[in-house]
């Protein structure tokens, strides 16, 4: 019974154990290396490991400190000073001395004088000084608008550089199981042209095809077996392009999902170009930096209007003038006030920089607006031609397979050449290129159709 007991108890325990392992291999191994990665999440590791991300998210952090800076030039700010001072000879006045000048007898001295100095050759002072801005004529408030929308600017900076790089993640996602698609019909001609030179051997070998269709078939072949080293090597090099691109390891293994396939985009141009318009992170950084420019009018039109604060201090003093009060620590209050009268154009010049700072950043958006509108109509183009095209290579496959069928049979009956069958097995693997070439367009144009529009879909 012991012994059982024991038995029981390790079993669980080990089960348990199995178990844990297992459980931490599936959470580690959820970006791990060789697990089949699907779109979306390649997207989402790219965006985590992404160096451009990284540095936009960083901005963002760097213009928040921003605002937090324009927002504490509204409040009071208090300050600690100290100061020791030293003189080389204290400024002083000369008195005559009554002693010397009044005798005995009461008459008149020698006119003899003293010297009483004004201030001591040492001084010690500190204590806190107290600032609050009352009025800056509107410099303050425009500064902390401008911080606000170059705030707003970086957010839609870092969504601009977001949605570059998920069209690069899908473009690079599509080009391996484009170059995989191509390695697969590179295998099926080896496979075809292998299948086929068996039959060659056996005719020439009972004299019913001659020598020069067995060679031409075994140069086919060796070109095929070419082209599949090709796209072997193709899809090693689109897989750490695909790895670098998510900052990972190039020689890790990528497992990804296939879906090179079509799935039709209904929209319309005018519906896409609308989108576009309203959701362009480009567009909409551009339009806060406008909004920023017109604040920095502000700013600078406010050299044209006075300044009012208010200042106060409580400070201690030593061997100074003020020793003659019977006091250590003093306290001043007070509101100081300027207006800048004759400046020689400065405050004009800066206002009409800001300005034209303004047009060129609105000319900008303009300009950006018609960019994006383009963008928009090639793309959306380019994805009816591909969608177009795809139909036409599903055709041509269907119509090469027949063709390849039909020479093969009259091959093997003898009423057809052995050309014929090289032909149509040259022209089989070409139009199974085209329609998966023809995918891949497709995909890749509503990627960038997507990218156009700011919007994304995995």
């Amino acid at each position: 019974m012991k012994h059982k007991g024991r038995l029981l108890v390790l079993s669980v325990v080990t089960f348990l154990v199995v178990c844990a392992r297992g459980a931490t291999g599936a959470s580690e191994g959820e970006v791990g290396a060789g697990e089949r990665l699907s779109l979306g999440a390649s997207i989402d590791l790219a965006l985590e490991q992404n160096h451009d991300v990284r540095i936009a998210r960083e901005k963002i952090e760097e213009s928040r400190r921003q605002v937090h800076e324009a927002v504490s030039a509204f409040l009071p700010m208090l300050e600690a000073a100290a100061l020791f001072q030293q003189i080389d000879e204290a400024p002083s006045f000369e008195v005559p001395d009554i002693a010397s000048m009044m005798g005995q007898t009461g008459q008149a001295g020698s006119g003899q004088t003293g010297s009483v100095s004004l201030t001591p050759d040492k001084s010690y002072s500190g204590g806190l000084v107290a600032t609050q801005p009352l009025f800056m004529g509107g410099r303050l408030l425009n500064t902390h608008k401008m911080a606000k929308n170059n705030l707003r600017s970086k957010e839609e900076d870092f969504n601009t550089v977001r949605s570059e790089l998920v069209f690069q993640v899908k473009q690079s996602y599509y080009s391996i199981l484009l170059a995989k698609r191509f390695e697969d019909v590179a295998e099926h001609s080896v496979t075809m042209l292998e299948a086929h030179l068996r039959d060659v051997k056996n005719y020439v070998e009972y004299e019913v095809a001659s020598r020069v269709d067995l060679l031409r078939t075994e140069v086919q072949r060796a070109d095929a077996e070419q082209r599949l080293n090709s796209a072997q090597n193709a899809v090693d090099l689109a897989k750490s392009a695909f790895n670098n691109l998510l900052n990972r390891d190039l020689t890790l293994p990528v497992e990804i999902e296939d879906v090179l396939a079509y799935t039709r985009l209904d929209i319309s141009l005018e519906e896409a170009t609308a989108i576009a318009q309203s959701n362009r992170p480009e567009a909409k950084s551009v339009e806060a930096l406008v909004d920023a420019s017109k604040s920095g009018v502000r700013v600078a039109q406010a050299g044209y209007l006075p300044t009012i604060g208010f200042q106060g201090t409580y400070q201690w003093h030593k061997d100074d003038q003020l020793q003659f009060q019977g006091e250590d620590w003093h306290w001043t209050i007070g509101l100081s006030g300027s207006l800048t009268l004759w400046d020689w154009g400065a405050t004009y010049s800066r206002v009409k920089q800001a300005r034209s700072r303004l047009s060129q950043t609105e000319l900008g958006l303009k300009k950006l607006r018609d960019g994006i509108a383009l963008q928009v109509r090639q793309a959306y183009l380019t994805m009816q031609e591909a969608e177009k095209n795809i139909g036409v290579a599903e055709t041509a496959v269907s119509s090469a397979e027949e063709s390849y069928r039909t020479a093969k049979d009259m091959y093997r009956e003898g009423v057809g050449t052995n050309t014929d069958v090289l032909d149509a097995q040259t022209a089989l693997v070409g139009a199974e290129g085209n329609l998966y070439r023809a995918l891949y367009d497709y995909n890749i144009a509503v990627a960038k159709l997507e990218r156009a529009m700011g919007v994304e879909r995995q």
